[in-house]
C-alpha cells in the first residue's frame, strides 16, 4: 500500500504564507480551524477583519461560521482579558504575540466591526465581484439572480423532443421512448452541462441517416400480408419434436395436461400477433422474437433430425437482421441528437438569460471568470487584492475549476494566504457540482499539505471499524493522489455507548440478502424487492431497539434508547419514503428530512388546484378537477351524478363562491 506522508496539521505552526491544503474528514473540526486560523490572520498578520476572505458553500454554512468565528474571537477576547482560562491554542498564541493589550483592541474592534467581515457563499461572493465592478467587467446593474433554472431547462428540453420526434418516423419515435429519450432526461443532461460547463460533448462528427429503415419496412409488409396464412403453419412447426426442448421447452405434458413447449409458443405468438398488428414494425423488437427466425430454428434441431423450413421463418431472420442493423443505426441517431441539443440548448439558455437579464448561481461563478480572464481583468484582480489580504475556503471539495481559477488569481502569491479546507473523499462524488479534477490539481500546486486526523465526533470502536475497513484496499478511493489517512478518537471524548442486556453492539455490522425465499429457484432478487426487504429489515430492527429500551433492555449510556436516538439515512426520497411506511406499520412516529422541493409534491398540485378553484369557481373545468382530488376524494361516479343534479351542482359552486370571499376577506 502506497504511503503518502502529509504533515499534522498544528493551527499555531501552520504557514500563513502562500497556498495551503488542509484535508479534513468529517467531526475533525474544520470549523474550530478555520475560526483559529482567522484568530491568527487577525492578530499576526494584523489585518483588517474585512481583509480576511472567508467562503463556504451553502448560506447556513455562512451563518454557522459567522457564529462560530464570532464565539472565537469572543473566547479570545476572555482569555486575554483574564476572564476565562485559554484552551490549548489560545495559550500558546497567547505567548506568540507581542502585547496582549494590543491583541485585546484588536480582537475587541474586530468584534465591533464584526458585520464587515467578509464570510461569503462562493455565489455571495461572485455575485459581490459583478455587482462592484459592474462596468469593468460589463454587467448589467438590472441582473436578476434565479435560484432555479429547472423552468428554463425543463421548457428548452420539451421544445427540442417535440421538435425532432413529432415529425420523425413512427419506428424511431417508438424506439427513442424505449430508449428512455424523454424530455426528463434532456433536462438532466442541460443541468449537467451548466454545472460541469467544461465538459466537452462528444462526438464532434453529425450523426448519421437510417439507410435501413425503407428495406424493413418492405420486409415487415411482406410478412403482414402472409401472417394470417402462415400462422397455423408456422406455429405446427415449431411444436415438432425435432426441436430442442431446451430452446423452445420441453414437450412433456405437466398434470394439467399441458407442456412447457406449448405454453411459450402461445406466449411468443400472441407477441407477434399484437406486433404485426400494427401499421409499422415496432422498435426494439419484443423479446422472442428471434424463435422465429431461421438461423435460431437450425439451431435448435436435435440430432439426427431434419430442420423444418417456411418462408415465414425465412421473412422472420430478414427482418431480425435487418432490426439489429437498424437498432445500431437509431442508437448513433439517438446520440447524435443528444449532442445536437447540447450544443443548441447552451446556446438557446444563454441567450434566453441575457434577452431577460437572468443569472444563475452557476453564471456568476462563469461570469466572475470570464471577466478576470478578459481586457480589464487585471484591473478588476488589482482592485481585489487591495480589498482583500488572506482567503480561507471551506468545503473546497466542492470546488470546480472555474472557482480555483477564481481563488488562486487572486491568492496564493504576494503574501496573500491562500487556505484551503475540504475533504478529498467528498470530492469524488460530484455532489454540488464538485469537480475531482480540480481538486487533484490543488493537491499537485499547494505549498503545503496538512491533514486533521482526530475526530473529535465518533467513539472509538467505530473509528477503529472504519480504518479497519478502508485498509483492505489498496487505492480505495482508485486516485493514488486521494488516500486514506487513518482518523485517531480523541482523547478526550466521553462517549456513552449502545449496550443491549449489558452487553456493548458492535459499532459497523453488515447484512446481506443472500436469496429471496420468494424468488425463482435461482434465489436472484430484484431490486425493487430487494429495498423492501430492507426497509422491512430496518423497521424490524428499530421496533426491537424501541421495544427493548422500553423495557430497559437497550441504553445509551444510562439513558433508554428512545425514538430520537435512531436515525435512518437512505440514497433517495423514494427509499425514505419506503422505510418510513414500514415504520408506520409498526406505529413508529418518523420525521423525513429529503432534498425534495415541496413545491414539487402532489399535495402541493392540488393545493395550486384547489386555490385555482376559489379564485375562478365559474370556470366548471376546475371545480371539477378539484373535486376529483384526494381532498375531496370524489370518484368518477360521483362526479358525474354530483352533475347530473343541477340543485346539487349549483350549491357546489355557491360553495365555491363563498370560498372565495372567505378569502378575499
Amino acid at each position: 500500500m502506497r504511503i503518502f506522508h502529509h504533515s499534522e496539521f498544528d493551527p499555531l505552526r501552520c504557514s500563513l504564507e502562500g497556498m495551503n491544503l488542509i484535508e479534513a474528514s468529517a467531526g475533525t473540526g474544520k470549523t474550530h480551524t478555520i475560526g483559529s486560523l482567522f484568530l491568527r490572520l487577525l492578530l499576526e498578520r494584523q489585518l483588517d477583519i474585512g481583509q480576511i476572505l472567508v467562503v463556504t458553500f451553502t448560506q447556513a454554512a455562512t451563518e454557522e461560521l459567522k457564529e462560530r468565528i464570532r464565539a472565537r474571537l469572543k473566547e479570545a477576547l476572555e482569555v486575554f482579558s483574564g476572564k476565562r482560562f485559554a484552551d490549548e491554542f489560545l495559550e500558546a498564541l497567547g505567548r506568540r504575540i507581542i502585547s496582549r493589550n494590543l491583541a485585546m483592541v484588536l480582537v475587541e474592534s474586530a468584534l465591533r466591526r464584526f458585520d464587515e467581515a467578509s464570510i461569503y457563499t462562493i455565489h455571495g461572493f461572485c455575485a459581490r465581484i459583478l455587482a462592484d465592478h459592474a462596468f469593468e467587467m460589463g454587467e448589467g446593474f438590472d441582473v436578476r439572480l434565479i435560484t432555479q433554472e429547472d423552468h428554463l431547462h425543463e421548457r428548452l428540453a420539451y421544445d427540442f423532443w417535440r421538435n425532432k420526434l413529432y415529425t420523425a418516423p413512427p419506428e424511431f419515435v417508438s424506439f427513442a421512448v424505449s430508449r428512455k429519450f424523454i424530455p426528463p432526461l434532456l433536462t438532466r443532461l442541460l443541468k449537467d452541462l451548466v454545472t460541469w460547463p467544461d465538459l466537452k460533448v462528444l462526438p464532434e462528427d453529425p450523426f448519421p441517416g437510417l439507410p435501413d429503415l425503407v428495406p424493413l419496412r418492405k420486409k415487415f409488409l411482406e410478412m403482414k400480408r402472409g401472417w394470417q396464412t402462415w400462422e397455423q403453419e408456422a406455429r405446427h412447426l415449431l411444436l415438432s419434436p425435432h426441436l430442442s426442448g431446451n430452446r423452445y421447452g420441453s414437450l412433456k405434458k405437466d398434470e394439467q395436461g399441458l407442456s412447457r413447449r406449448e405454453g411459450l409458443i402461445s406466449v411468443i405468438f400472441a407477441q407477434m400477433n399484437q406486433w404485426i398488428a400494427r401499421p409499422w414494425p415496432l422498435l426494439p423488437l419484443f423479446p422472442h422474437f428471434e424463435k422465429f427466425t431461421s438461423g435460431y430454428v437450425s439451431k435448435s434441431i436435435r440430432k439426427g433430425k431434419s430442420c423444418p423450413h417456411h418462408e415465414f421463418f425465412e421473412l422472420a431472420q430478414a427482418v431480425y437482421d435487418l432490426s439489429t442493423k437498424m437498432q445500431e443505426q437509431m442508437d448513433a441517431y439517438l446520440l447524435g441528437l443528444k449532442v445536437e441539443f447540447a450544443n443548441v440548448a447552451r446556446e438557446e439558455l444563454e441567450k434566453e438569460k441575457s434577452e431577460h437579464n437572468l443569472r444563475g448561481y452557476q453564471d456568476l461563478v462563469l461570469r466572475t471568470m470570464k471577466a478576470l480572464r478578459g481586457k480589464r481583468g487585471n484591473r478588476v484582480i488589482a482592485s481585489l487584492r487591495k480589498r482583500y489580504k488572506a482567503a480561507l475556503i471551506d468545503e473546497f471539495h466542492d470546488t470546480d475549476s472555474a472557482q480555483y481559477f477564481i481563488f488562486t488569481s487572486l491568492f496564493g502569491q504576494d503574501s496573500r494566504p491562500l487556505l484551503l479546507v475540504g475533504d478529498p473523499k467528498q470530492a469524488i462524488y460530484a455532489f454540488r457540482g464538485a469537480d475531482i479534477f480540480a481538486y487533484l490539481r490543488a493537491t499537485s500546486e499547494v505549498d503545503k499539505r496538512y491533514t486533521l486526523s482526530t475526530n473529535w465526533r465518533s467513539e472509538p470502536s467505530l473509528i477503529s471499524a472504519v480504518n479497519t475497513l478502508f485498509r483492505l484496499r489498496q487505492r480505495p478511493f482508485l486516485f493514488e493522489e486521494i488516500d486514506y489517512v487513518e482518523a485517531v478518537p480523541s482523547s478526550k471524548q466521553n462517549i456513552d455507548h449502545l449496550e443491549i442486556n449489558g452487553d456493548r453492539v458492535a459499532p459497523l455490522r453488515f447484512w446481506y440478502l443472500e436469496k429471496d425465499p420468494e424468488a425463482p429457484k435461482d434465489g436472484s432478487i430484484s431490486k425493487t424487492r430487494a429495498r423492501a426487504l430492507f426497509a422491512r429489515a430496518v423497521a424490524c430492527e428499530v421496533s426491537r431497539l424501541i421495544r427493548l429500551g422500553r423495557a430497559g433492555g437497550a441504553v445509551i449510556g444510562e439513558n433508554p434508547v428512545k425514538e430520537k436516538d435512531i436515525a435512518v439515512l437512505v440514497r433517495t426520497n423514494e427509499e425514505a419514503l419506503i422505510v418510513q411506511d414500514q415504520l408506520r406499520a409498526f406505529n413508529i412516529h418518523t420525521v423525513l428530512y429529503t432534498g425534495e422541493n415541496v413545491f414539487d409534491t402532489p399535495q402541493a398540485w392540488e393545493m395550486e388546484q384547489v386555490a385555482a378553484a376559489i379564485a375562478t369557481p365559474e370556470d366548471p373545468y376546475l371545480v371539477r378537477g378539484v373535486l376529483a382530488t384526494e381532498i375531496f376524494g370524489l370518484d368518477a361516479i360521483e362526479l358525474l351524478e354530483l352533475e347530473q343534479d343541477n340543485y346539487k351542482w349549483e350549491e357546489t359552486i355557491l360553495r365555491f363562491r363563498e370560498y372565495r370571499r372567505m378569502w378575499e376577506k
